[in-house]
């Protein structure tokens, strides 16, 4: 049994290296990895760490207008740049701390076509165990400054344990291998955190709060916009139904023109015309929670305990947020606006509509140069 398992490390070292070897010789590549994802595989004692990181997660490097880097310049800084990972990043389990045996980086190019993209940095890394860990913490702050770069996927697998971890600034810790208990209340958390700070989807949220139907149509639109990203949202995670994300980003901002638009026409639907539109509204945005989590391909034992507390943290950070408009709604109509007729959502509608059509154009801009 132990010659077998020395047989798939030495299988996996190769393949680890092979793929630094792989990025050394090839220039024109578009990302090995996508940006801010990353793979953690655990073999006996041993575990292997690949992370394709933005390379504005990296003080130390200069990028170009375009989002490129001086290759001349990262070579210059490599030690540096290896020092910078070896610091931000760390591994432990229950009673003990591995020992780093080998890290490697290499620039994986941007995609040409996309002007939003940048070059990444892929830092490999082994690190060894005393004995196998029954679990693998991981602590990191490796990340950009800008929103799209603070928010890093990490698959890992033990055996047929496969776990995911999505860490951001406020959640940079996270422990693989745990019971599905610990999963489902951390993706819990995760989920809360994706909506509040999630401006198109609250955006959209608003447009239906102010569309003037009432507390109970109020009710029956937010249900049918949870039931149907719940649907999306599972399907792409398992990778059932696959969208271009930046097509996805695009129909969410045209949801946000479209719901505006009705409110401010005052286009008469009756309630299921109206729950339909929502519905149709919710499929796409439930695409781009999985896209924006990366949840493509997600499998295993922690499927369910993941997706279920994800969603349960986004119901409970709409509701949060429904709860935050109703109060400032009362504050306003008792010392602003005592007329209860006199509600400013006409003029919040139009607000709504030029964020809706600032994010169309910007996301169009992005999709059509791909």
């Amino acid at each position: 049994m132990r010659f077998r398992l020395g047989i798939q490390v030495n299988t996996i070292r190769s393949i680890f290296w092979g793929i630094g070897l792989y990025l050394q010789v090839s220039s024109a590549c578009a990302h090995l990895l996508p940006v801010l994802s990353g793979t953690l595989n655990v073999i006996e004692q041993n575990v292997f760490v690949v992370l394709s990181l933005p390379a504005s997660a990296f003080p130390e490097l200069e990028q170009g207008p375009d989002g490129s880097l001086d290759m001349d310049q990262y070579h210059r800084v490599e030690e540096r740049l290896t020092a910078h990972i070896q610091q931000a990043l760390s591994f432990d389990s229950v009673d003990q701390t591995p020992e780093l045996i080998q890290i490697m980086t290499q620039v994986s190019p941007r995609d040409r076509k996309l002007p939003s993209d940048q070059d990444a940095i892929v830092a490999m890394l082994e690190y060894r165990f005393a004995t196998t860990p029954s679990i693998v913490r991981i602590r990191t702050n490796l990340f950009g400054h800008s929103g799209p770069d603070q928010q890093l996927t990490i698959k890992a697998q033990k055996g047929e344990d496969v776990d995911t971890a999505v860490l951001s600034p406020l959640q940079d810790t996270y422990t693989f291998f745990q019971g599905p208990g610990s999963t489902l209340i951390r993706f819990l958390g995760t989920g809360i955190e994706h909506i509040l700070i999630g401006w198109d989807h609250l955006i959209f949220l608003s447009t239906l709060i102010v569309s003037g139907r009432g507390f109970r149509h109020l009710l029956i639109l937010m249900t049918a916009f949870t039931v149907a990203h719940s649907v999306t949202f599972f399907l792409a995670a398992r990778g059932l139904v696959a969208f271009n994300p930046d097509l996805v980003e695009l129909a969410i901002a045209g949801t946000i023109i479209l719901s505006a638009l009705k409110n401010i026409a005052a286009i008469p639907l009756s309630t299921v015309g109206f729950t339909g539109l929502v519905f149709a509204c919710g499929l796409i945005h439930g695409l781009g929670f999985a896209s924006s989590m990366n949840t493509a391909g997600l499998s295993g034992t922690r499927l369910i305990p993941t997706l279920l507390g994800f969603n349960l943290g986004v119901e409970m950070g709409q509701i949060l947020f429904i709860l935050l408009w109703g109060l400032c709604a009362q504050v306003l109509h008792r010392f602003v606006w005592a007329d209860p007729q006199r509600r400013p959502y006409r003029g919040a509608n139009w607000i709504f509509l030029c964020a809706g059509i600032f994010w169309f154009y910007e996301r169009a801009a992005t999709y059509f140069a791909a």
